[in-house]
C-alpha cells in the first residue's frame, strides 16, 4: 500500500470515528436527559400537582383581576363576533331580559302596576333588545377586556319616555360588571334596594342580605353599598325620577 493511500485511509478513519463519536455523545446525552426527567417527574407528588394545574388551564382570571382590567380599559373597540369560548348573543340577551323583568317587578305593586301606571306585563311584552360584543383597551398598558354590551328597552305607555336597562357582561363568564336602568318616575326612594339581589344572582350569588347595605343620602338620590363575602362591593347609585346604576367596586 502506497504512502498516499495509507494517509487517505487514516484521514477517512479519523473522520468516520469523529462522526460516530459525536452520535454516541448525543445518544448518551439524550439517555441521561431522559433518565433525569423520569427521576424528576415520575413521582406521586409531582403527578398530583400536575393534574391540579392541568385542571385549571383555560379558567378565566379571578373576578378581582378582571375588575381591575374593567376599571383600566375604557377605550371602546369595534363590534365583533364571539369566539368559541365566549358566551353567545342569545345567552347574554336572556340574562339581560331576566334582569329587565326583575327590575320591572321590583318597581311595581302587587298587582303588577308601576308607579307611572304602566303594566309590567305590557312592558315585558314590548321589550326589544340589542347586543354587541366589543374589546375594550387601555392604550398605556395594552390591556384588553372583552365585554358584551346588551340593552333591553321599550316605550312607556303612560309617559313620553323610553324605559331601558343597559348591561355590560364579561364575554367569557357572562357575569355582569355594571347595570344602568332608566325607569324615570318609577325610580323612587322606597325602591332603594331594588335590583341588587337580582344583580348578585346573575353573578352567581343567589342569596345576599340586601338589608345589610349601607346608605349615603344624596341630593335627590342615594348611594347604597353592599360588601360581598369576597370583599367586592356592589354599589347602587340612585337618581330619583330618572335612573339607577349598579356596579362592582374592587376594594383591593
Amino acid at each position: 500500500m502506497k504512502r498516499r493511500t495509507r494517509t487517505l485511509w487514516a484521514y477517512l478513519s479519523v473522520g468516520i470515528g469523529t462522526v460516530v463519536l459525536a452520535f454516541l455523545c448525543v445518544l448518551l446525552s439524550e439517555v441521561m436527559y431522559m433518565a433525569g426527567e423520569n427521576a424528576l417527574y415520575n413521582k406521586p407528588n409531582y403527578e398530583v400537582v400536575n393534574i391540579i394545574s392541568s385542571e385549571r388551564l383555560g379558567e378565566p382570571l379571578s373576578l378581582v383581576t378582571r375588575l381591575n382590567l374593567y376599571d383600566q380599559c375604557q377605550i371602546e373597540g369595534e363590534g365583533r363576533l364571539p369566539l368559541p369560548e365566549e358566551a353567545t348573543e342569545d345567552e347574554v340577551t336572556q340574562i339581560a331580559l331576566n334582569l329587565w323583568n326583575e327590575a320591572l317587578m321590583e318597581h311595581a305593586d302587587q298587582n303588577g302596576v308601576m308607579p307611572s301606571g304602566d303594566l309590567v306585563s305590557d312592558l315585558m311584552g314590548r321589550a326589544r333588545t340589542t347586543a354587541v360584543l366589543r374589546d375594550f383597551y387601555n392604550e398605556n398598558t395594552n390591556s384588553k377586556l372583552a365585554l358584551w354590551c346588551v340593552q333591553v328597552y321599550c316605550n312607556s305607555g303612560k309617559e313620553d319616555e323610553t324605559y331601558c336597562v343597559s348591561i355590560q357582561f364579561d364575554s367569557c363568564t357572562a357575569e355582569p360588571y355594571s347595570l344602568n336602568c332608566a325607569l324615570f318616575s318609577n325610580v323612587l326612594p322606597e325602591n332603594n334596594r331594588g335590583g341588587i339581589e337580582s344583580f348578585c344572582a346573575a353573578l352567581g350569588i343567589p342569596e345576599v342580605d340586601v338589608s345589610g347595605a349601607t346608605i349615603d343620602w344624596q341630593q335627590n338620590g342615594a348611594i347604597l353599598r353592599l360588601t360581598l363575602s369576597s370583599g367586592i362591593v356592589v354599589q347602587k347609585d340612585c337618581n330619583y325620577g330618572s335612573q339607577y346604576t349598579i356596579t362592582l367596586i374592587n376594594p383591593y
